[in-house]
């Protein structure tokens, strides 16, 4: 399930170099992965934390939740998580779960699912695989979103200011461990891409935690940097931050629009269980004035509460392929 209302960054670049991306997660199912990339000798590998749907949103009227739903949704998510790393040969070439972080070691009955799906299992899950093909050519990128952000609001053991910040500071080291396990394994070609600015974000601009929210997010980018270019010296991992140029594209929208959502959906705790259990659809509802002739004008820079649109995935991938150009060709 992929929150955006077309192609993700990894689509953009991928057809851009040439190569066929098909999508890795089935339109409107839960976890489910399927076929997405061709081998062939431009082949790319794409972790990243949200995977690829290209379902247009409905209207639905709103579901009614409650504890019992919200378990049973919870063990239906867990149940496919398991199922898709139960599989020593999964299927596609992307291992990113939506809702996946850095950290593996949340708390809560939601945050402690996805901890089996964080970057280092990922990672596991790519390294259990007995075809690695080209992987000296292989392009990885690494896509940092802004789950671990979130967490540490939504994650009772984090509720100071203090711990917060402590919490941030152990995910570049992290990051850097996983990235040399890729590396471990041939990876010549890694991209990295900066966390974002959540504060910018329909669920976080304007409230009490903005501020917060945005010096973390600012913290998490600097200490990254910082750690990446002393573990990589070289030019076989490069980093693209993010945080200064999405504030400048974001202005190209009006203050009616600029932070807010075009969509409700699972992610702001928003879902229809009918459709849900019965066939493993997740819905959404236009929200804001929002429609979608006004997402497909290109109106609105967010999809959801926290997650672009596609015009500013698109932007993403305009820099993205800028950096790639500096990887020495072979």
């Amino acid at each position: 399930m992929a929150f955006t209302n077309g192609q993700l960054p990894v689509e953009f670049v991928a057809k851009a170099l040439g190569d066929h991306l098909q999508p890795a997660w089935r339109p409107s199912t839960l976890l489910e992965s399927e076929p997405r990339l061709e081998m062939n000798p431009k082949m790319m590998d794409l972790l990243a934390p949200t995977a690829i749907s290209t379902a247009k949103p409905d209207v639905i009227k709103a579901a009614v939740l409650t504890p019992a739903s919200t378990l049973e949704f919870a063990a239906k998510a867990e149940q496919k998580i398991s199922e898709k790393f139960s599989d020593p040969n999964p299927s596609g070439l992307n291992y990113a779960v939506a809702g996946a972080a850095i950290a593996n070691d949340y708390s809560g009955l939601r945050l402690s699912i996805y901890n089996r799906v964080a970057l280092d299992k990922q990672v596991d899950a790519y390294a259990a695989r007995a075809d690695k093909p080209l992987i000296d050519q292989t392009l990885f990128i690494f896509f940092i979103g802004g789950n671990d952000l979130l967490n540490v609001f939504a994650d009772k053991h984090f509720v100071t200011e203090d711990k917060k910040r402590i919490k941030i500071s152990s995910l570049p080291a992290l990051l850097v461990d996983n990235i040399k396990r890729v590396q471990a394994l041939g990876a010549k070609r890694i991209l990295v891409i900066g966390p974002p600015d959540i504060s910018t974000t329909p669920a976080l601009f304007n409230t009490s935690s903005a501020s917060l929210a945005q010096s973390l997010s600012q913290q998490l980018e600097r200490e990254m940097e910082v750690s990446l270019s002393k573990a990589f010296p070289g030019q076989e991992v490069l980093w693209l931050p993010m945080q200064s140029l999405f504030a400048q594209w974001l202005q190209a929208w009006t203050p009616a629009t600029r932070n807010r959502a075009c969509v409700t959906d699972i992610e702001a705790g928003y879902y229809e269980l009918g459709p849900l259990l019965a066939r493993e659809e997740l819905v959404v509802k236009f929200i804001n004035g929002c429609s979608q002739s006004l997402l497909d004008q290109q109106q609105y820079p967010f999809f959801d509460s926290v997650h672009p649109s596609e015009k500013i995935y698109q932007l993403f991938a305009e820099k993205m392929l800028e950096k790639i150009k500096q990887f020495k060709a072979d």
